[in-house]
């Protein structure tokens, strides 16, 4: 997949930092990324890793122009293995949904969940 220099193919993201390509490896396939600001923020799939619940639940990480992590999301804590399935941005605020029917206000500088609404 690419959206506006970002590709993810497999268990990686790669995009552009001025005329260098960088490649982050994550721990499952990427499915989705996005520019916010500096940082490029990238979902990756949950289901069937074999990790802990806190980093099933938090399956949304954002790295630098370098590719260096800067932060993972913060488990959305409302039920043990929910885990993040969409992400946009909306002007300066980055949105994010989880499984359970919640959209999330997530902080783009340090990815802790700002506000949540329960949508469905």
């Amino acid at each position: 997949m690419t959206i506006a220099g970002l590709v993810c193919a497999g268990n990686s993201v790669s995009y552009l930092n001025d005329d260098k390509t960088v490649t982050v490896e994550l721990p499952s396939k990427a499915l989705y990324a996005i520019r916010v600001g500096e940082a490029v923020v990238v979902l990756y799939n949950w289901f069937g890793m074999e990790a802990s619940p806190d980093e099933c639940q938090a399956n949304v990480l954002a790295f630098d122009r370098a590719g260096s992590l800067m932060w993972r999301v913060q488990p959305f804590d409302f039920h043990e293995g929910s885990a993040y399935t969409g992400l946009h941005r909306e002007g300066d605020k980055l949105v994010a949904y989880v499984d359970r029917g919640f959209e999330v206000e997530v902080d783009p500088a340090t990815g802790r969940v700002l506000s949540s609404k329960f949508t469905k």
